[in-house]
This record gives C-alpha cells, structure tokens and sequence, in this order.
C-alpha cells in the first residue's frame, strides 16, 4: 500500500500591518523662546514679561523699572455721554472732558501718576503702554457705543466723539458697551520714544500716542466700566535717594529685539478686543516676525553652540530681571 504524502496545506497568513512613524514635532529652542519673550517685553504691555523690563538698546546706564497699573471709571452724564483723554508720561495720564450736547467744550488738567509721586526718579523712559476696557452693566442691560480714538500726541484739542468728521472719524474704532474686553497699545513715534525725559516735565509725551475714550448713547448718569491702565517705565533714580542704590545693570543691546519691536508693534493694530493679546498668540506672531526679519541670523546665533550662550545671555538680563523668567523658557 502506498504511503500517504504529508502535504501541508497552504494557509492565509494575515497581512502585515505598517509600523506607525514617530513623527516628532519641532521643538522651540530655549534661546528662540527667550529672544521671543524678550521682545514681547518691549512690545506688549499686557503679557507677564513686561513687567520689570528694560529696552534691549544700547544704552548702559544702570536703572530701575516700575509699573504703573491704574484703575479709572467711566461715568456718563445725564444724556449718557463721556470722554477722557489718556495719554503718556509721568505727568499726563488721564484728563477729563465736559460733554456738552455730543461736543466737548472743555478738557480738565491732567492727572499725575503714581510714579510721579512715588518713584524718586530722575529721568524716565516708557517702555510699553496701554489700557483695556471691563464693562461693569449685565448684558443684557449695557448700552450704547464705546468710542476709542487714536491720536499722534496730545488728544486734549479733540472736540467730537465718534465720526464727527473724516479728520478724527477715521481714526476712531466703536464697539457695543456690552463688549467686555476692549484694548488699547500705545505706539511708539520715532527715535526720541526710547529717549530719556526729565521727571519733571509737564504734558503729554510727543513721542508716544495717545487715545480719546468716550461712550454715545450710554445709559444716563452710570458707570459704564473701568478702564485699567499699564505702563512700563524704566527709569534713572535720583542720586540723593536711596533709590541709586538700587539700580541694576541695563539690558544687554540685543538689535534684533529692537528689530522685531518695530515689525510687531507696526503690524499690531492699536485698537482691539484682548483675545489678540493674549500671550500665547503674541509669542507666536513674534516667533514668525524673528524668523522672517532676520532668518540667517537666527540660524547663527542659535545653532547647536550659539543656542546656550544665547540663552545665557538674555536669561540673565530681561524682563522681570531680578525673577529671572527669562532664564528657562
């Protein structure tokens, strides 16, 4: 009898399934985030590292820095109107004017800041500057327009609120009081914003803009919201003070920081609702400025070797200097 063959059977083997790749995503250098930081503390006003910070120019005389974080209410008048006048300096914060039928037949004297009177300066600097609106009525009681109005320098000759005419119409931005969230930046205007001023000069600071704030059609005698103001000085303490004795070394001059400034606050519109300012989308729109404005020069200074000495080099000296935030981003 002939012997059985043993044939194996053919059997479907289930199909290989592909490795799935580890695609790691880009990380953020410690040296780029810390030059982003940097220049988000000469840029806006509103986000954690502006406060302490230093301009990142070649200046090199020792100084302090102080900010200044003021609260002022919006009041209206029986026909439900207001204006106030904001604007730079250590003598020209806010001015209020008298509203009279929807024209403003005068301007109040300016009011001193905090810093005036508290910081034994010499000579003062601003750094970053700018204010956001809270509505303080339930929304579904707010009413009326909030008007906010860009200007050069002194705002103190504007006499309409609104769109009274193309000339200050067409700077001018208009939201629904029962926006919660409205801010204002203050733009810096040639060299001379980077400049040292005497502390005691009166008057708005030419070098810096200012901004008219009025709401139309609001309700009648009632606070409408608050403004919260925040400037950032850096400043040289009078030598009879105990304040000299104080004084820390400049900022290291870093000119892309300066560079990016520039670019960011130029495409950053003055007038807006604070989602934009946040400091996650701010870090992100300066880390695409740096990048673009100087892309060789990022790939030099922060290669394999130059990353750690940058590092070191603006993580020592910056924004919140004395915290050292900067140090490890």
């Amino acid at each position: 009898m002939a012997k059985k063959r043993n044939v194996k059977r053919a059997t479907a083997r289930p199909r290989a399934q592909p490795r799935a790749r580890l695609v790691r995503q880009p990380q953020m250098r410690t040296g780029d985030y810390n030059l982003a930081k940097a220049v988000c503390s000469n840029s806006n006003p509103f986000c954690p590292e502006a406060y302490g910070a230093k301009y990142y120019d070649e200046n090199s005389v020792r100084s302090l820095t102080y900010q200044e974080r003021t609260l002022f209410s919006l009041d209206t008048d029986a026909a439900g109107t207001c204006a106030y006048a904001f604007s730079m300096g250590a003598r020209a914060a806010r001015s209020q004017g008298t509203v009279v039928a929807g024209t403003i037949t005068a301007w109040g004297a300016y009011a001193d800041t905090n810093f005036y009177g508290t910081a034994a300066a010499g000579e003062y600097r601003v750094v970053s500057a700018g204010f956001r609106y809270r509505t303080t009525q339930p929304w579904t009681e707010a009413k009326g327009v909030l008007v906010i109005q860009e200007h050069p320098n002194d705002p103190t000759s504007v006499t309409t609120i609104g769109v009274g005419n193309l000339r200050q119409g067409s700077n001018a931005t208009m939201f629904a009081v029962r926006d919660a969230d409205v801010y204002f930046i203050h733009k810096p205007q040639g060299m001379f914003s980077t400049s040292y001023t005497p502390i005691g000069n009166t008057g708005a600071l030419s070098s810096w803009s200012s901004a008219v704030v009025g709401i139309v059609g609001g309700a009648a005698s009632a606070n409408a919201g608050y403004i919260e103001v925040i400037t950032n000085y850096e400043y040289t303490a009078v030598a009879s003070t105990a304040y000299s004795t104080m004084a820390t070394p400049a900022a290291p001059s870093v000119p892309t920081v300066m560079q990016a400034r520039a670019v960011v606050l130029g495409a950053t519109p003055p007038i807006g609702k604070t989602t934009t300012t946040h400091d996650s989308t701010w870090m992100s729109d300066v880390m695409g400025v740096l990048k673009r404005i100087a892309p060789t020069a990022m790939t030099m200074a922060f290669g394999p070797e130059a990353g750690l000495l940058t590092n070191a080099f603006l993580g020592t000296t910056g924004g919140r200097k004395q915290q050292g935030l900067l140090t490890n981003g």
